[in-house]
């Protein structure tokens, strides 16, 4: 089974330039597609992301991923991107990544570390075409992580009016590496799309080989209310085989109402000779009825079968998520939601595993007079994963949990410069140990109080203390942070800080939170 929840967020829907987007992916031993077969249970999380300031973009981005108790790795860059000329644009990025193998199994480059810097030029020839050019070094390297020098071209270009061509390739250290994207449009209704990876480098990603493929789909409006969708990709790794397609179907009536239907199925032939076999069917729907309630659903079933009892013979998966806002009045809306995972299969139920969270809300916002804000919300929270399977924190060996959760929230504007939060949070929790089957019910208060000040235009700075008591250790404890923050617009502020102490504001978790720097991006509607 596998799990992955992405959000993408437009800082032009705040008024400002670029993108946020943040995500986290697991996967229990045993998952494929057509460019991945998970051998061991897996889990990653990260944001990525470019802020525009002016002329000048800030990148950047983040990633913890692990593969079982033995191997990990973490990776960050940090850029800037501005134009140097009428029509060329320099970009520089400064990357780092610690790897990190203790298995008995170890290869050599998976234990070390390596900071790259890389820059590309691009050149805006035309309105309907871009070349580019690009280099990376190694400035420092550890372990038996080995350097990366690499240089490379691409190019971006419209061949005719309906034809165009994306191409990039680059040859270094770890070899050859090229992409190749055809793209036919020959009406406003009509797309068909021909791609070719060919990608050495890699073979030395954390959960993956090297990558060799084909893919090919198109997407078509039959008229203003029904689309159709298909897509194919075939992976010929040499030690796996693969083929999975996909298609859908969209009915879109006016803009209130949506709805949409969608059908997998594939297969895949393992080095060990093993044939798995998936299908899957999907619908979604989505209604909106202007500034008084939205609502969204989508619901999927999947299917995997194999060949080789000594893996699995058969495994069912349902995923259901949903959301809702309703305004009561001007200045009251209830909010909800809903995500819920069940797999069942054969080897018994230990291998069973079950995800529920369900929130329901009510959130004042003020039109006339912003100053004060307030929410109060409940969370229940069952997670109840399988032998295999991660836990909230992403932990494949931490504890289940059923907990009830009370949130109370508020900020106002003491004076233009000003603003003072509080937030008091009451958790009930039945956490159970998977390893030796004890439980234990527990009960927990947190307390919050911030304060954020305006320095000047469009920064702030703010300080935070947090409180955390058990009843049933009858401890508490504390953490402090402090941030600068930039504002992007008056809806989205990008900051930096420093924590001391492991509270988490978030009472879902059970591990505590990591103390030291860390980057934090808010929006508001």
């Amino acid at each position: 089974m596998g799990l992955r929840v992405e959000g993408r967020q437009d800082l032009a829907d705040f008024g400002g330039q670029g993108h946020v987007l943040g995500w986290y992916e697991s996967r229990e031993a045993g998952f494929w597609s057509p460019d991945y077969n998970a051998v061991d249970d897996q889990h990653s999380y990260g944001i990525d992301g470019a802020v525009g300031f002016g002329r000048v973009t800030l990148t950047f981005g983040a990633e913890d991923a692990r593969q079982s108790a033995d191997r990990s790795s973490q990776k960050a860059r940090l850029g800037v991107e501005t134009p140097v000329g009428e029509d060329l644009t320099l970009a520089v990025e400064l990357a780092h990544q610690d790897q990190r193998n203790t298995a008995a199994s170890a290869v050599a480059g998976q234990n070390g570390s390596r900071t790259d810097l890389g820059a590309r030029l691009t050149w805006s020839a035309a309105e309907d075409a871009s070349y580019w050019v690009f280099g990376q070094g190694s400035l420092r390297n550890t372990g038996d992580v080995a350097s990366d020098t690499r240089f490379g071209a691409g190019a971006e270009v419209s061949l005719t009016d309906s034809l165009s061509l994306r191409a990039q390739a680059s040859q270094g250290d770890r070899g050859f590496a090229g992409t190749a994207d055809l793209s036919y449009r020959p009406n406003a209704a009509s797309t068909y799309r021909l791609g070719l990876r060919e990608d050495a480098t890699q073979s030395a990603d954390l959960f993956g080989a090297a990558r060799r493929g084909l893919n090919f789909g198109a997407d078509r409006q039959i008229n203003d209310a029904w689309g159709v969708s298909t897509e194919t990709v075939m992976g010929g790794l040499r030690e796996r085989r693969s083929m999975l397609s996909t298609y859908g179907v969209t009915y879109t009536p006016n803009e209130a109402r949506s709805y949409s239907a969608g059908l997998l199925t594939g297969q895949t032939r393992e080095a060990d000779g093993t044939t798995v076999t998936r299908d899957g069917l999907s619908f979604g729907l989505s209604h909106n009825y202007g500034e008084t309630l939205s609502y969204r659903l989508r619901t999927e079933y999947r299917e995997d079968s194999s060949d080789n009892p000594a893996r699995f013979t058969r495994r069912e998966s349902w995923l259901l998520s949903g959301d809702l806002t309703y305004k009561t009045s001007d200045d009251w809306q209830f909010i909800g939601g809903l995500d819920l995972v069940l797999s069942d299969g054969d080897g018994g139920s230990l291998r069973d595993g079950r995800y529920v969270e369900g929130r329901l809300g009510y959130a004042y916002r003020p039109v006339a007079d912003d100053r004060l804000n307030a929410l109060i919300s409940y969370t229940f929270l069952d997670d109840q994963p399988g032998v295999d399977q991660v836990n909230f924190d992403g932990d494949v060996n931490g504890p289940r949990q059923q907990s009830h959760i009370l949130n109370a929230a508020l900020s106002y504007d003491l004076t233009p410069r000003w603003t003072l939060g509080v937030k008091y949070g009451l958790r009930h929790r039945e956490e159970t140990d998977r390893i030796s089957g004890d439980s234990f019910e527990s009960l927990a208060h947190l307390g919050v109080a911030r304060v954020d000040y305006r320095i000047v235009q469009k920064w702030d700075v703010m300080g935070e203390v947090r409180a955390f008591y058990s009843d049933s250790a009858d401890t508490t404890d504390y953490t402090a942070l402090m941030a600068v923050y930039r504002e992007v617009s008056p809806n989205a502020r990008i900051g930096v800080g420093y924590a001391w102490g492991g509270v988490s504001d978030d009472l879902r978790t059970i591990e505590e939170d990591k103390a030291g720097f860390f980057v934090n991006i808010i929006g508001k509607f």
